[in-house]
């Protein structure tokens, strides 16, 4: 269909799917076959459009899960960050604990 303005197209198409079979025999046949493509071009273009239609649907549904996946993940991932900090923290609390010096008695060295 290169070359044929859209327009034109369209109309071919519209005039070959509201014909029915015994009225395109009365077309001459190089009528009826541009008919007939037009049609088809339209039909194929229709087509075309619905499965792209389809795929961004199932990719946006796709998207949508993965997203509230990823939110599991990152709150599991949270919960684990904030149990390790706590125990650093107690961990840390005992070395300070431990490690306070003791205070020595003031004895002369030899």
């Amino acid at each position: 269909m290169d070359g044929v303005a859209a327009g034109k197209v369209t109309d071919f198409a519209g005039e070959a799917d509201a014909a029915d079979a015994s009225e395109l025999r009365d077309f001459v046949p190089v009528k009826r076959i541009a008919l007939v493509a037009a049609l088809t071009h339209k039909a194929r273009m229709r087509v075309r459009d619905d499965l792209a239609t389809l795929f961004c649907k199932r990719v946006a549904t796709k998207d949508k899960k993965a997203k509230a996946e990823l939110e599991e993940i990152r709150l599991a991932e949270r919960e684990i960050v904030e149990a390790l900090i706590g125990n650093h923290r107690t961990v840390l609390k005992h070395i300070d604990e431990g490690a306070r010096p003791k205070r020595r008695s003031r004895r002369p060295r030899p």
